[in-house]
Order: C-alpha cells, then sequence, then structure tokens
C-alpha cells in the first residue's frame, strides 16, 4: 500500500503561477469574438463555381484564436473568429499581436448576389458582396 502524501503549493509556486503570462489555473478566461481586420472575396464569380474567402484574425496578449464558425443561408455566409481570453487583473499578458490567415471554401448554389458577412467584437459586420453570373 503506498503511503499518500498531501500536496501543499509553497507560497513560491503560488507566486511563480500568477505571474506567468496568460495561463492562471485561478481564472480560467472566457470565450470571445476576436475581430476579423480583413476579409478579400472575389468581386464576380460565374454560378456553379465554389469561392474562396480569406480572412485574417486579429489576436495576441491573453487572446489566443481558436478558430472560425461559418453558417451560411441563403445568399449569406456569416463568419466569426472564435478565441480565449485569459486576462484579468492579477494576469500579465505579453504584448504581442497575430494575425491568422483562414480560407473558407463556399460551395455552389450560389444566390446572386452573395453577402460575406464577418462580425466584429462590437456587434458591427463587415460585409463584402459577391455578384454570381448565369
Amino acid at each position: 500500500m503506498a503511503a499518500s502524501i498531501p500536496f501543499r503549493a509553497s507560497p513560491a509556486l503560488v507566486v511563480a503561477l500568477l505571474v506567468t503570462g496568460c495561463g492562471s489555473p485561478f481564472d480560467p478566461g472566457r470565450t470571445i469574438t476576436l475581430p476579423i481586420t480583413t476579409v478579400d472575396a472575389p468581386a464576380a464569380v460565374n454560378a456553379g463555381d465554389g469561392v474562396v474567402v480569406r480572412v485574417t484574425v486579429e489576436s495576441g496578449g491573453c487572446r489566443v484564436f481558436q478558430g472560425v464558425q461559418a453558417q451560411r443561408a441563403p445568399g449569406r455566409l456569416t463568419l466569426t473568429a472564435r478565441g480565449h481570453d485569459s486576462s484579468g487583473p492579477r494576469v500579465s499578458c505579453p504584448a504581442d499581436i497575430r494575425s491568422d490567415v483562414r480560407e473558407i471554401r463556399i460551395e455552389p448554389p450560389l444566390a446572386d448576389p452573395f453577402i460575406v458577412a464577418a462580425r466584429q467584437p462590437d456587434g458591427s459586420e463587415t460585409t463584402r458582396t459577391i455578384r454570381v453570373f448565369q
């Protein structure tokens, strides 16, 4: 039978955990919407063709990019960049800014006009209109 030794964190360990960047075991953070700074889409496509849209997502500091969510409706694709923010009053975040580029392929059929909307953290949308020619 193995002896059980209770774990007791030393004050130095607790201080080290609290000041080491974004990872705080006491503040798990929250899921956030990150800014999509650029939406590149073609101005026009032929009916039956697919489209590749490129988006640039800004993250950094205690904000970590996790992925782009896409919701499709007739004539529209809405994109939301999701991330995780672990900032807080006792967390020291690095002063870096990252730009991640992702490509999203839109398969036909596409209605004319087709709108690509990128949701921003403040609730606004950045939109691009793609004309679809028959």
